[in-house]
């Protein structure tokens, strides 16, 4: 078990894993960032220091750093959580633009992970597909294997506990 706490866990639910979308996810993001700061260098060296040069490295410098801030603030807000209890995927789009879906491991009836690609297998990054009545894609996830096994022993543990743990999630509120 993991001592993570996080809002509306409920009373007796502890997690089992925490799991993010890998870095590699943001590669655009990474590589726009990359030109930003390269650009205003390459113009110095090839057009040399023009009265326009300071301000297009202002701009430049501001829009890298806004792009980091989103880039950080979307991975850091990614969340794949698995508890004894559920499955918690916490998707953050934007800014203001949030998702959170979740099923109960009695509903779970097929989990799939899965790793396509010479990025993906070298940094073991993939797709874990979680399957109730509806489908969960979990998108570039890290160590997709490793949270497939987290929900299949998630799984068992709570069969294994005769459901006890769910007869004891009842709000307090």
């Amino acid at each position: 078990m993991i001592d993570i706490q996080f809002d509306g866990q409920k009373k007796n639910e502890s997690v089992v894993g925490v799991y993010r979308i890998s870095p590699l996810h943001y590669i655009k993001s990474i590589i726009v960032l990359m030109i930003l700061i390269l650009l205003p260098i390459l113009i110095t060296i090839f057009g040399g220091i023009k009265s326009y040069t300071t301000l297009l490295f202002v701009i430049c410098l501001a829009i890298f750093f806004t792009n980091l801030f989103r880039t950080w603030y979307l991975w850091h807000n990614n969340l794949f959580i698995i508890t004894n209890v559920r499955v918690i995927a916490l998707t953050q789009e934007g800014f203001f633009d949030r998702k959170l879906r979740e099923s109960y491991l009695e509903s779970i009836c097929l989990v799939t992970a899965s790793i396509k690609g010479f990025l993906h297998t070298t940094f073991d990054f993939g797709k874990v597909l979680v399957q109730t009545e509806a489908e969960m894609w979990l998108e570039d996830i890290e160590k997709p294997y490793e949270a497939k096994d987290a929900i299949f022993n998630a799984i068992r543990d709570f069969k294994k506990n005769g459901n006890e743990t769910k007869l004891n999630l009842v709000d307090d509120d």
